[in-house]
């Protein structure tokens, strides 16, 4: 069968993996950037996840891009330590809880993809059944025709535009903001959360910093557009409301050199 997948993200990516491991198939991955470039900041894999990297040959590239996570904390708004849950035991039968940085992902799965699969520069506008084929139309009036497509183009998804109408997204009323902070601002095997009234802070290590995740109510929220000193100060007081002692925490809060 021919299978169109669209959108080179991680969904993507590890479809177009594990299809083109079997090699059964035509596959082809639509992504509209011209480019891959850094992708977003950390995430926790569980064992499931590697899972997909350990069926297309690269479990081993995964954990040496990863750190095992071997603690949970939750902590309250004064840092107090609420609970801590042991990962590793809680995980001994299925396999670790992975950090690992989703540009490290993306480049992992983009190695197990065949050359010309991927199809760099083609945005997809719409897709519509032609007998037994789907059809894919391009912004530029290109159309592919395939058994199958996968959409897999996020959460403003172009394919599911064009299928179901425009689907309204649920607002939480907050704001979440990330950057990465060093490796000395937490446990480098411990995901610490601290959990305030009205604010929220996450501590989650990768292999080389911590990936920071603050999350506001939006009319606390920085001006996207002032310089990274102004919405690093805005967020920090915020924080200190709610959770000052993550507010004193040192070096979480400043802006590396270069």
């Amino acid at each position: 069968m021919k299978i169109t997948i669209v959108g080179a993200g991680m969904g993507g990516l590890a479809v177009a993996a594990l299809l083109s491991k079997t090699g059964q198939h035509e596959v082809i991955v639509l992504e509209q950037a011209s480019t891959f470039h850094e992708a977003g900041y950390g995430i926790g894999l569980y064992p499931i996840g590697s899972m997909v990297y350990n069926a297309i040959g690269r479990g081993k590239a995964l954990r040496e891009k990863a750190v095992v996570l071997k603690t949970y904390e939750v902590h309250g708004p004064d840092g107090q330590l609420l609970q801590s849950i042991d990962l590793s035991g809680l995980l001994a039968a299925y396999g670790p809880l992975l950090g690992v940085t989703r540009t490290d992902m993306i480049s992992i799965l983009n190695s197990a993809i065949p050359d010309g699969v991927i199809r760099l520069g083609y945005r997809a506008k719409s897709v519509s059944l032609v007998g037994d084929l789907v059809r894919v139309t391009l912004e530029n009036g290109q159309t592919i025709e395939s058994d199958i497509v996968v959409a897999a183009d996020g959460m403003h998804s172009a394919i599911r535009h064009s299928l179901f109408g425009e689907v309204k997204p649920h607002e939480t009323g907050f704001d979440a903001w990330m950057w990465w902070a060093p490796l000395s601002v937490s446990k480098p095997d411990t995901v610490c959360e601290f959990w305030g009234p009205s604010a929220f802070v996450g501590l989650y290590p990768m292999r080389e910093f911590i990936n920071v995740a603050v999350a506001v109510p939006k009319d606390l929220s920085p001006d996207p557009n002032a310089s990274p000193e102004s919405i690093l100060q805005t967020l920090r007081r915020s924080v200190a409301e709610h959770t000052p002692t993550v507010a004193e925490m040192p070096h979480l809060w400043e802006i590396a050199a270069g």
